[in-house]
């Protein structure tokens, strides 16, 4: 009879492995989590195409859109700078602001110049600068600045403020640190004989002067104003021009070094407050190539004018091939000037009156006011 083989039977094969069940636990963990994170960036696109919203990049259709709408859209006419200057007596109440600009508007004018510091250094406007306040030098018939820059705003009208620079014998004589000096600086320099009404002027190398224009630039441009044009950025004609004190500290200082730094500062000044600096001089300081030791030709600032005013220019005035004849219009007047200076000034635009002015895109153009 065969051997009988005995059958060992082990418990193991009848028992679950814990090692095998471990990895399909990680398994299955690790698969939902894929699933997990396939679903969550799935999310948003889909979401998105179910509703009809597309967040991803699409073709510009700008250019086609504008190439078909350029073919019926005019283009867009670039006017040239139409200058008026308009009278503080214009602006006495609201109502006239309202109609003095729509009025401006009507003639096609882009900028308007307004007087807000004339020759005897009042100003006309409410200004918060303590010093003018401490001069008297704010005057009662101050214009509502703010209304009329707002008014003109509206209609797309730039506002330039005209400061008369250095001739300001109020300041000049409230604050002797800020005038022009005599002799050894005992005393404040006067235009004429104290009998015959003679006036101290601002000194453009004293401290006191430029701080005290760059304050009202800096404050007008802060109120709106698009403009500063600088007139009587000179130095006077009058008696003893040579005892006249502007305390020069070295050699290298000079009167024309003086009147260009004090410039360069204001055109700073106004720059960084987003307006532009301009100079307007009439044909006496610009005739000559120098005048009392200055070529106000060769001063520089954003613009330079040049006022063609016909009670500017003497009879007899040669412009190169012409002479100035008695009886001569304004028009035929400006023109000469402008056809003259162009040449000597790069960028000078003659200024009318009225404050028109006439450009290289406008020349022989001029609006009556």
């Amino acid at each position: 009879m065969a051997k009988r083989y005995k059958i060992k039977r082990y418990n193991k094969i009848y028992r679950t492995d814990r090692r095998a069940i471990a990895r399909r636990v990680v398994l299955w963990v690790a698969g939902l989590a894929v699933l997990a994170f396939i679903g969550y960036c799935a999310y948003g696109p889909v979401v998105n195409f179910l509703s009809g919203k597309y967040s991803g990049s699409k073709p510009d259709l700008s250019k086609s859109s504008s190439a078909a709408s350029s073919s019926t859209e005019k283009p867009i006419e670039k006017k040239d700078d139409s200058y008026r200057s308009v009278d503080r007596s214009q602006l006495a109440t609201p109502q006239q602001i309202s109609d003095t600009v729509a009025g401006l508007a009507d003639a096609g004018v882009t900028r308007v110049l307004i007087e807000l510091k004339d020759d005897s250094g009042m100003l006309y406007y409410r200004s918060q600068n303590q010093q003018a306040s401490a001069a008297g030098a704010i005057s009662d018939q101050a214009v509502d600045l703010d209304a009329f820059i707002a008014a003109c705003k509206e209609k797309d009208i730039q506002v330039a403020a005209v400061l008369s620079a250095l001739k300001d014998p109020l300041m000049a004589g409230y604050d002797k640190s800020s005038a022009i000096l005599y002799g050894d600086g005992s005393y404040i320099w006067l235009d004429d004989t104290a009998a015959n009404g003679g006036k101290p002027w601002l000194n453009p190398n004293a401290g006191s002067t430029r701080q005290y224009l760059q304050s009202l630039c800096t404050e007008l441009c802060e109120k709106g104003v698009s403009e500063i044009v600088l007139k009587d950025a000179v130095y006077p004609n009058g008696l003893s021009q040579s005892m006249m004190n502007f305390g020069f500290t070295s050699a290298s200082q000079t009167k024309q070094s003086a009147l260009q730094d004090l410039i360069q500062q204001l055109q700073t000044a106004v720059g960084e407050k987003g307006g532009i600096l301009s100079l307007v001089y009439d044909n006496q300081w610009l005739y000559e190539d120098s005048v009392n030791e200055v070529n106000y030709k060769a001063l520089t600032a954003d613009r330079f004018y040049l006022d063609t005013a016909l009670d500017t220019v003497e009879t007899g005035t040669v412009l190169g091939d012409y002479t100035v004849p008695s009886g001569a219009t304004q028009q035929e007047v400006s023109q000469k000037l402008y056809d003259y200076y162009q040449q000597k000034i790069p960028g000078v635009i003659a200024f009318g009156p009225q404050g028109t002015s006439i450009t290289q895109q406008t020349k022989g153009q001029f609006y009556n006011s």
